[in-house]
């Protein structure tokens, strides 16, 4: 469809996934709701259009023309807008995460509710430009017109500038000036496989196989959870930085199982829950308080739901109850209830955090232990807690260094033996990753490199790839 004229056509709804529509003509075109994900719309006209809560995920919108357009509640994570004239423009509401933002025109547009995350922002607004409940993290610097004056802020000038007019933004440093001080590395599989991308695809295909059986046999809910948790580790054995798609899905499964095993759970005996897994709405029949439905798994289930960045989903698992959990007559020592009520109060913003992190601090105690081995508890346990008392603690020179510890006692722990190493258990420190997500999407300085922390999804760079 390249430089086809399509101005003033009513394209609402439709699905144009991966479609050419680089020069095409779209001014004043009606376009609601319409799907272009991946496409290319490098200089396209879309002047006046219509775009309400399209889905322009990952599309390539260089030199593109938005001028008076309505792009309310668009969902342009990822996509690529560089030299674009959005002036005018309405972006009310609309999902910017992750988006490169470089010399756009936004003068007279509105960003009001528009959600930012790691934004690349060079763009140029004036007084008229909106920002009433922009919400996020971004980089600089933001040009400024006003009247006959021009001007360049970034950092703290540009959060304050922000902050003035109704936003609630946090500028974070020029990537120029991150710099990975430590590497902590991961040892490296012997050997290769040739067929790696057959691999990948049969890994996940076999949780695809498990899925589908919950909602006739939801009894399974702890095996296929276990078994989805485990193919997405392997799966960063197998892609180190979680680049490949493959790798993204068989994380999303995991939580996507993890999430609704508590669902199923703590629903009304003999009603149903419908539950997204596996790119599919699936009706799971309740199965009530069971073996699997501990303080463990919960863990766990929060853990990928931090890591997939999925909020709604860590909510409902924070709304466990605590009783619940213990009900399951699994036996754990007795800190992983203070730690599990430490994360749903932090959560759920509730009083008492500092009380809560204290109980689970003590329970940590290796004179305490009555289950648990002291290897176990002082390098597996214990340094998610502490790195947590580091991360809302807010100074990042102590997380960073509480950091490095937690991986390299990681690593000596699950490195000491063959037996261990062959478990596989050891590949990705789940609680560790997902507590490095929160500083990181806090926009706390990560100053440690690992392969025990796959770079895309510690930056989620695969977020809004697909619905979840």
């Amino acid at each position: 469809m390249i430089g086809l004229d399509l101005s003033g056509a009513d394209l609402s709804g439709g699905i144009f996934q991966e479609s050419w529509f680089s020069d095409a003509k779209l001014a004043g075109a009606k376009l609601t709701g319409v799907d272009l994900y991946r496409s290319d719309a490098e200089g396209a006209d879309f002047s006046g259009a219509d775009l309400t809560r399209a889905s322009l995920v990952r599309v390539n919108l260089d030199d593109a023309v938005f001028r008076g357009a309505v792009l309310d509640e668009v969902d342009l994570v990822k996509a690529s807008l560089y030299g674009v004239d959005a002036s005018a423009a309405s972006l009310r509401g609309t999902r910017l995460m992750g988006a490169s933002l470089i010399d756009v025109d936004f003068r007279g547009s509105d960003l009001s509710q528009a959600i930012v995350h790691e934004n690349t922002f060079k763009v140029t607004v004036d007084e008229k430009t909106k920002f009433t409940g922009l919400s996020g993290t971004l980089f600089g610097p933001l040009h400024i017109i006003d009247q006959e004056d021009q001007q360049e802020i970034g950092d703290a000038d540009l959060e304050r500038w922000l902050r003035e007019r109704g936003g609630d933004v946090h500028v974070l440093e020029s990537r120029g000036e991150w710099k990975l001080s430590v590497t902590v590395s991961r040892p490296t599989p012997e050997g290769s496989h040739p067929y790696l991308d057959e691999i990948r695809q049969e890994l996940n295909e076999e949780t695809f196989e498990k899925i589908e059986r919950l909602e006739e046999w939801p009894q399974s809910f702890g095996m296929t959870f276990s078994g989805a948790l485990h193919t997405a580790k392997l799966q960063c054995s197998l892609d180190p930085t979680a680049e490949k798609l493959e790798t993204w899905e068989a994380w999303v499964m995991a939580m996507q199982v993890g999430s609704a095993l508590f669902a199923s759970a703590t629903a009304p005996e003999g009603s149903t829950v419908e539950c997204m897994i596996g790119h599919e709405v699936r009706k799971i029949p309740a199965v009530g308080i069971t073996h699997f439905m501990d303080a463990g798994t919960w863990l766990e289930a929060f853990w990928l739901a931090v890591v997939c960045r999925d909020q709604a989903r860590m909510t409902q698992l924070c709304q466990v109850p605590i009783e619940t959990l213990r009900a399951s007559g699994a036996v754990f020592e007795e800190y992983i209830y203070h730690w599990v009520d430490t994360l749903q109060t932090y959560w759920l913003e509730r009083p008492g955090l500092r009380e809560r992190l204290v109980a689970a601090f003590d329970g940590t105690d290796p004179d305490r232990l009555r289950f648990m081995d002291r290897e176990t508890m002082l390098k597996v346990l214990y340094p998610p807690i502490n790195l947590f008392h580091r991360f809302i603690g807010q100074d990042p020179d102590q997380f960073n260094e509480a950091l490095v510890q937690a991986l390299e006692l990681h690593k000596e722990y699950w490195t000491e033996s063959e037996e261990r190493q062959e478990t596989g258990d050891g590949d990705i420190p789940l609680a560790i990753l997902a507590l490095t997500c929160l500083a990181h999407d806090a926009g706390r300085p990560i100053d440690v490199e690992s392969e025990y922390l796959p770079g895309h999804l510690l930056k989620r760079s695969w977020l809004g790839e697909f619905p979840t």
